[in-house]
């Protein structure tokens, strides 16, 4: 069969010449067919062919051929300074080649290379896939977008068998490539560095994009080639495979090939232009019909970087103690709204969040809200801590619960009634009434089919126990959102994320998006409770109280020699778990009680910050506080005292540290519905990538509440 490669002196062209010449044979309709004449066309190549003169691609195309990959094409700079040379190339070129097809009356199966940035506009922080319209926030990406438009109309018509493969951007093309367009400018950082030059990462380092190699695409455009057409089902278009990485993962990449020094050498100073053309295109590209397809992952960043700087690929680390992404490669659906609910074992009432995510990254918050716990539900779930009520009290505690929790969503979409009918998922967490992980047992009170049938909202709830099932602690499971969260904030790792609700949890985050996470010790429950009983105050407002005290040494020796400390992680703990430090600081004035809590809290923390590097955690730069307990100054100036690294609330990087764990059940409960991983070895000590959740469909199509929502605000 006859073969033409158009642009096949660009990376892309020579990297398929090269390997259509060494296979002899390509995979066509399930059948080798041998490669009898393969013409490699480019300006100054042989044959030295205008694509934009349609007298020349007649010629070219003379009688006809079989397949043509036609990759000839400007870029998105060269586009913007000059837009009619872009319309000549990339548009005037696929009129040229349809118009000769047609000349020669032999049909014709045609691959475009086509490109994300056919997307732009309200889809270009998203994830967009096959099924989405262009919106071209460039010159490059509108000629590409109309070329597609052509050759589908062409397809049609039955001129030619049209496939188009919309291409991520390529992070490993060669230096010898050169270019000044962005994605040249980052793939210069993976190959520069390690060569021990310095070098400018031009973008901020927070800002996502989705990307691919040389070699997947290459493998991508002859898989699609040989479809058979019953396969494409009439649509010729297809998202080829990419991974989305934040512009500072390069950094990360590089120090895990070639050493922090040559990490050390990449400056990153965010320039206008490319960040402009960078933000303009998705940040991921949905690929699930490519993966429905067949068409594999491509490889990891740091695998891309090893390849580059012609280094073997590190080993990953110990599973059991760091777990990487397990998300690269996975296909994308489109961003939903979701509401998280989270009812914290402080029992002070339930936080309610609206967020906007694919399950993977994060592509908006919406508003939040906080309702105490009624009394009388607050006094009948104490009650329940520690298994010592009957089941009946259990039975209509998780109803009142139920209710109470349904309410919150509807005072929540309230205020948003444009989003209110767009809502699809609840994440319910529940109120954990006891957590007993060495006997595999935990329990939430959440009727999840109860709240589904309220809201009529699809609810996942029972979040836990499938991880507890295959030998996980089943908590901590937010810190696969904590990584997301540092990430649409522009945190570059290694950081450490510390929750303070009841219980005190650590996430860890690499650089390389590497996780550790655990239970780490108790977190306000023992300060709470010490207020409770001595004042009616629910908390120590400010730390003021422990403040005016001292801490007694004897006292914190006792709770610190607890085998718990010494254990490593990961690890998780019930909010009674030390309930007896109560008892001992019972005889203590109450500002020394508190303060010997408070200490109590903090040391942990700094333990479990030892441990956590001791396990292999990389050690973070400065640890960021979420949940109620940020709130305590003097715990806060405590844990950073204790650990000597910087410490501040998450509020300082644009994150909601008091709804961020109701945030958090939003995005778990996308992924439990996408059958995305919740817990890993590293965060739960589970066996392996766990997912999780019982997802419970509302009896109703479309949101019933989001109807009587938006009712009420007409």
């Amino acid at each position: 069969m006859r073969i033409i490669v158009t642009g096949a002196t660009g990376f892309i062209g020579r990297a398929l010449v090269g390997q259509l010449k060494a296979a002899g044979t390509i995979l066509i309709d399930g059948a080798a067919r041998p490669i009898e004449r393969l013409d490699e066309v480019a300006r100054g190549g042989a044959p030295a062919v205008d694509l934009t003169r349609a007298d020349a691609v007649r010629a070219l195309i003379g009688a006809g051929a079989d397949l043509i990959f036609h990759l000839a094409a400007g870029n998105t700079p060269s586009g913007e300074a000059d837009p009619e040379a872009a319309a000549a190339l990339n548009l005037d070129a696929v009129r040229h080649l349809i118009g000769a097809i047609a000349a020669s009356g032999r049909q014709t199966r045609l691959v475009f290379a086509s490109t994300i940035s056919v997307h732009g506009g309200r889809t270009a922080r998203a994830s967009a896939g096959d099924d989405d319209a262009p919106r071209p926030a460039t010159t490059y990406g509108a000629t590409k977008a109309a070329a597609e438009l052509l050759l589908a109309d062409a397809g049609r018509r039955g001129v030619v068998d049209p496939r188009i493969a919309r291409i991520a951007s390529i992070i490993d093309r060669p230096a010898a490539a050169g270019g000044t367009s962005a994605v040249a400018r980052l793939a210069r950082v993976l190959s520069a560095a390690p060569a021990g030059e310095a070098v400018v990462l031009p973008l901020p380092a927070g800002v996502k994009l989705a990307v691919s190699d040389v070699a997947s695409t290459v493998d991508g455009l002859i898989r699609l080639a040989g479809l058979p057409a019953a396969a494409l089902g009439g649509d010729p278009l297809v998202a080829l495979p990419a991974r989305t990485i934040r512009a500072g993962d390069l950094v990360g990449a590089v120090a895990r090939v070639a050493g922090p020094e040559a990490a050390g050498l990449i400056t990153i100073a965010p320039e206008a232009a490319p960040t402009a053309a960078v933000t303009g295109w998705p940040a991921a590209q949905d690929w699930s019909r490519a993966r429905a397809l067949g068409f594999p992952a491509p490889p990891s960043l740091v695998a891309i970087a090893a390849r580059m700087a012609g280094r073997p690929v590190p080993a990953d680390p110990d599973p059991t103690v760091i777990a990487a992404s397990a998300d690269d490669g996975a296909p994308r659906r489109r961003p939903v709204w979701a509401v998280g609910l989270m009812s914290g074992t402080s029992l002070d009432g339930i936080d309610a969040a609206l967020v906007e995510t694919d399950g993977v990254d994060i592509t908006g918050f919406g508003p939040t809200l906080f309702r105490p716990y009624p009394a009388d539900l607050r006094e009948a779930l104490s009650r329940l801590l520690g298994g010592r009520a009957p089941l009946v009290d259990a039975a209509r505690a998780e109803a009142a619960l139920t209710r109470a929790q349904a309410d919150a969503v509807t005072a929540l979409l309230e205020t948003v009634p444009e989003i209110a009918p767009h809502v699809r998922l609840i994440g319910f967490h529940g109120q954990t009434v006891l957590h007993l992980p060495d006997e595999g047992i935990t329990v939430q009170l959440a009727d999840g089919a109860r709240l589904a049938a309220l809201t009529g909202i699809d609810t996942v709830s029972d979040f836990r126990r499938a991880d507890m099932a295959r030998g996980g602690e089943g908590a901590p499971l937010v810190p696969v959102v904590h990584r997301a969260m540092m990430a649409w904030a522009g945190v570059m790792p290694p950081v450490a994320v510390l929750n303070i609700g009841g219980v005190a949890n650590l996430t860890f985050i690499g650089a390389d998006g590497g996780l550790l996470a655990f239970d780490c010790g108790p977190g306000g429950a023992l300060i709470d409770d010490l207020m409770r009983r001595r004042t009616g105050q629910a908390f120590d407002q400010d730390g003021g109280t422990a403040a005016g005290g001292h801490a007694d040494e004897a006292i914190l020796d006792r709770l610190l020699a607890d085998p718990f400390f010494d254990r490593s992680p990961p690890k998780s703990l019930d909010r009674d778990r030390f309930a007896a430090a109560l008892d001992l600081v019972a005889d203590l004035p109450l500002a020394d009680a508190a303060a010997t809590l408070t200490q109590f809290t903090a040391r942990a923390v700094a333990r479990g910050l030892s441990l956590a590097v001791a396990a292999g955690a990389e050690p973070p730069e400065r640890v960021l506080l979420a949940g109620g307990g940020r709130h305590n100054r003097t715990l806060r100036a405590a844990i950073a005292a204790r650990s000597n690294l910087p410490v501040a609330p998450v509020d300082e990087v644009g994150l909601d540290g008091d709804a961020l764990e109701a945030q958090a059940f939003a995005v778990l409960a996308v992924r439990a519905a996408d059958g995305l991983a919740l817990s890993y070895a590293s965060t739960t000590a589970t066996d392996g990538a766990v997912t999780g959740g019982a997802l419970h469909r509302a009896q109703v199509v479309g949101a019933q509440l989001a109807r009587q929502v938006s009712g009420r605000n007409r």
